[in-house]
């Protein structure tokens, strides 16, 4: 039988990584950053909770950044 775990066994997971962890919803806006994400992205990422995946990849075209994410 498998374990499913607790929205607080969930969050402490994700932040004892050393992997960034990002959650994006289907709106192409940021949900989640972990720690270690908040370290590699170098953003306050309260800011960016609730903003377009676009508002920090502005060099990139939205259909080419969307494709890889989709993948």
């Amino acid at each position: 039988m498998v374990k499913r775990l607790s929205e607080i066994e969930l969050e402490m997971l994700l932040e004892s990584m050393v992997e960034g962890v990002v959650f994006i919803d289907e709106n192409d806006k940021f949900v989640y950053f972990n720690r270690s994400a908040e370290k590699i992205v170098k953003f306050d990422t309260d800011k960016l909770i609730g903003s377009s995946i676009f508002s920090i990849h502005s060099d990139l075209t939205h259909q080419r950044l969307k494709k890889t994410i989709r993948e």
